[in-house]
């Protein structure tokens, strides 16, 4: 079988990262140094409130950024095993050598490219014996509920394994990780300016002398918060789009090794299974509002994917 020869990360792939990371960072610097104008313009230049105040937003953002990248990373390296400490009654069984499964998973990730063949591994118990589902971490490999064994064929599992495998090829989690990173820091440096911005309203009507001037700083006070506020949900959108485009990235790299046509089969029953859990009036609403969400509606990722077997016919 051959080695090394499937090509997924494009130039375009390259640059939607940039992209993304990029506006994220023009965001949090511009952010920060916003913050820090408005906040010694609305002290006087005084240099202790400048100290006080004008970090204040910008520190909140940079602990927000750094306690999200120690929890991702922490869950990244916790065994999957892990998970029964976390939530009682979940069970974890990594898939025995030559099964079906992990077979699969060596053979598709030989074709790949991949270092190193993740192992792959079943979760019972709770929650995860409702659902197909699953996915890939750096280091736990593959994890995929009871219902992927039970519910789809062999064809349908090695389908979404190869979707799973191109998130680890391309580190896909690394990647999102970074730019959700940059984002939050902008994200939570708004909301800390928005906390900021009411304690200025308050001091003014405490203390403020001259109503003209009281006046002006209202209407300056409320027109930032609200330009914080919808800035603050636009890099939201924004890092939901990127890891909504990896889905697509995955989407067209597992059809590299299978037929677009068998994803699709294994996306459907993912959908009816779906519908039949939640109903399709939920099922509906979910992907009505999927720009809220990490992964793309199924009917447009299937969409997608006829698209691609147009192509290749």
């Amino acid at each position: 079988m051959e080695k090394h020869r499937i090509q997924i990360n494009t130039v375009k792939d390259r640059l939607n990262f940039a992209l993304h990371a990029g506006v994220n960072t023009a965001m949090l610097g511009a952010t920060v140094i916003g913050c820090g104008y408005s906040n010694y313009a609305t002290y006087n230049g005084a240099p202790t409130a400048r100290m006080l105040f004008a970090g204040f937003p910008a520190a909140v953002g940079a602990a927000w950024g750094a306690w999200r990248l120690c929890a991702v990373v922490t869950a990244c390296c916790r065994n999957t095993s892990g998970f029964s400490d976390i939530e009682p009654g979940i069970h974890a069984q990594k898939a025995e050598k030559d099964s079906f499964l992990q077979q699969t998973v060596r053979e598709l990730s030989e074709r790949l490219g991949l270092k190193k063949v993740p192992d792959i591994h079943i979760l019972s118990g709770g929650i995860h014996d409702e659902g197909i589902n699953a996915y890939a971490s750096p280091l736990d490999g593959i994890t995929a509920s009871k219902s992927f064994t039970t519910l789809l064929t062999p064809k349908d599992q090695e389908a979404i394994i190869s979707h799973e495998l191109v998130h680890l090829k391309e580190r896909h989690a690394f990647k999102q990780l970074a730019v959700n990173t940059i984002g939050s820091m902008a994200r939570y440096t708004l909301f800390a300016d928005i906390v900021e911005n009411g304690v200025d309203v308050a001091s003014l009507i405490t203390h403020g002398n001259a109503p003209l001037m009281e006046a002006g700083m209202h209407a300056a006070i409320i027109i930032g918060s609200m330009a914080a506020f919808f800035g603050s949900m636009a890099v939201r959108f924004f890092d939901k789009r990127y890891a909504r485009s990896l889905e697509y990235q995955s989407d067209r790299g597992a059809t590299q090794m299978v037929p677009p046509a068998q994803l699709i089969d294994a996306l459907l029953k993912v959908r009816n299974d779906d519908i039949i859990r939640c109903g399709p009036d939920a099922v509906r609403m979910q992907e009505t509002l999927d720009m809220f969400s990490v992964h793309p509606a199924l009917p447009k990722r299937i969409t997608r994917l006829r698209a691609m077997q147009k192509t290749l016919k």
